[in-house]
């Protein structure tokens, strides 16, 4: 769902119903158990390893390259950053694009199960020298020999 502000969770359940009745032969249990994980993903405290595995994926889908990019094109009426704090390590959300980004790196701290830990380290490492280059190439620093 794009939606991801509120919500987006319980919203994705029916389209993902659709496709699990579509495409697979599971059980009605297991789509269920499915479905309520995808339901639940976007709480604050969730209980469930299939739970939180969806959150883990979807913390992941707003990390990375891709989170950079998505930061960009879903807050393009935000201004891009701040000059007195242009790569931010801690974030915000609505304020700058760069804030955003900041507040998907946290996510970092946030997963739950070990493969959600290794693959966020390394998106998070692609983040966090993004806003370094950025800032250095805004700064006008001779950062070629780096």
């Amino acid at each position: 769902m794009q939606d991801e502000e509120k919500n987006h969770g319980p919203a994705g359940v029916e389209p993902a119903r659709q496709l699990l009745d579509q495409y697979t032969h599971l059980s009605d249990n297991v789509k269920q158990a499915i479905l309520d994980a995808i339901r639940d993903h976007s709480l604050l405290e969730t209980q469930g390893e299939l739970t939180h595995i969806v959150q883990d994926a979807d913390m992941l889908d707003g990390m990375g390259t891709i989170g950079i990019m998505r930061a960009y094109t879903s807050k393009a009426s935000l201004p891009c950053y701040d000059p007195s704090n242009i790569a931010p390590t801690k974030g915000k959300r609505n304020t700058t694009i760069h804030e955003q980004i900041a507040f998907q790196m946290e996510w970092v701290d946030l997963m739950h199960t070990d493969t959600g830990k290794q693959l966020a380290k390394i998106k998070h490492q692609t983040m966090q020298a993004f806003l370094e280059t950025f800032k250095r190439e805004v700064e006008d620093l001779d950062f070629s020999s780096k």
